[in-house]
């Protein structure tokens, strides 16, 4: 039985977090944390204590290929950039956030664009959503696909701390058929480890326990409803005796 927790923010405030719940005793195999694009984050590795804390962590960062040409050209031009105006480098990939800002602009551009072609009000944000739905082709962030809201169905890599590295366990395919949407990394035969290495993978029990309901839970349950009908009971009694007692 676990608890599944998702923390989404930036590195240092999910390092933080990740700490507080590992001296809480968090970190015991009856917990599973999930995170987003953690692996920008810069570890200490002399850390213990963060070592301890981020064991087993699970981390989804969108799937790119960084060996394409295409987004080669686009990582080196986005640091000429950054070495040109003087922004502050650190020794992460920070090319992915500039290419799914790339690929926003560049989405809407195209929808404009289209929405101009059909007549279209580019106020209509219900309409530009449509013709949002209807594209799909390969970004400098991926593959880009939208559903019927405007959502982005990127396919998304599963990766794993082990040690203070992040290891690739598994890819989720939102692109695909729902049937084919999650796939183990089959080039990656390293199986995942969990907060405090429980001896199996741990399940998920729901937010209010409910999908792991034992007999002794359901037992405990009815005792409890019972005792708080006797107590219920109880003090409708004792109220009604004081009252007859004082109007006598």
């Amino acid at each position: 039985d676990v608890r599944v927790i998702i923390i989404v923010g930036y590195a240092h405030d999910i390092i933080f977090v990740l700490k507080a719940a590992n001296k809480l005793g968090m970190t015991n195999g009856h917990f599973a944390f999930l995170t987003q694009e953690f692996i920008q984050a810069e570890f200490n590795k002399k850390d213990k204590e963060l070592m301890q804390a981020i064991q087993g962590v699970l981390d989804f960062e969108p799937l790119l290929n960084k060996s394409d040409l295409g987004y080669i050209s686009f990582s080196e031009r986005v640091r000429a950039v950054v070495k040109t105006q003087g922004y502050p480098q650190t020794g992460k990939d920070a090319n992915l956030v500039a290419a799914q800002m790339y690929d926003a602009v560049f989405l809407y551009a195209k929808a404009v664009e289209e929405a101009v072609n059909q007549g279209m009000s580019i106020e209509d944000g219900a309409g530009l959503v449509r013709l949002m739905s209807s594209m799909k082709w390969i970004g400098k962030s991926g593959e880009i696909k939208i559903d019927q809201v405007g959502d982005r169905l990127g396919n998304v890599q599963i990766m794993n701390i082990q040690s203070g590295e992040f290891r690739q366990v598994g890819t989720w395919w939102m692109t695909k058929r729902p049937q084919l949407d999650l796939a183990e990394d089959p080039n990656n035969d390293s199986q995942i480890i969990w907060p405090g290495n429980p001896s199996s993978p741990p399940v998920a029990c729901g937010r209010q326990y409910e999908l792991c309901q034992t007999y002794s839970d359901a037992i405990a349950k009815i005792t409890l409803m019972a005792l708080v009908c006797v107590a219920f009971l109880f003090g409708l009694l004792v109220r009604l005796y004081l009252y007859n007692r004082t109007n006598k």
